[in-house]
Parts: structure tokens; C-alpha cells; sequence
């Protein structure tokens, strides 16, 4: 990532005290901006936040023939880890 996702905790996590992870799925454009985002969590309390976040990041896009493309079934994983 050129912007990595920068989640936040979810209050909810934080109260019911559970950490967790996502695998986030997406495309990204020849700009590097994802798009068709979805999170398998270990938790729903946490898809919300990991599709915001990487909705918000910005990735390289792979160049061909000196032309940015676009790329589709990326995996990024997230860990939301509850500081003790």
C-alpha cells in the first residue's frame, strides 16, 4: 500500500473487550483507489471499520507497457488487537 488503511477500534469491541481480524477483498482502479470492498472478520463488530478504512487507503497499481491498470481480487488483512 502507497496509504495503508488505518482503522479504528470499534467502541463495541472495545466495551465487550474481543480483539479480531478481517481479510478485506477488493478491486482497485488504475489510480490505486479500492473499490468493491468486503470483510470477512472474525467478528462482525469489526467490518464496518476495516471496509471504511480501506476505502480510505491507496494502493500501487501494477503498470503494463508503462501504463497504470487496474487490479481485482486483492486480499489485505486487518488485525484489530485490543490494547491491554
Amino acid at each position: 500500500p502507497i496509504r495503508a488503511p488505518r482503522p479504528d477500534f470499534p467502541q463495541i469491541a472495545a466495551i465487550r473487550g474481543i480483539s479480531g481480524a478481517c481479510d478485506v477483498r477488493f478491486d482497485i482502479n488504475p489510480r490505486g483507489e479500492p473499490y468493491n470492498i468486503s470483510a470477512e472478520c472474525t467478528d462482525r463488530v469489526f467490518e464496518r471499520e476495516a471496509v471504511r478504512a480501506t476505502r480510505q487507503a491507496l494502493f500501487a497499481a501494477p503498470v503494463r507497457n508503462g501504463t497504470p491498470i487496474g487490479q481485482k481480487n486483492l486480499v489485505y488483512p486487518i488485525v484489530f488487537q485490543l490494547n491491554e
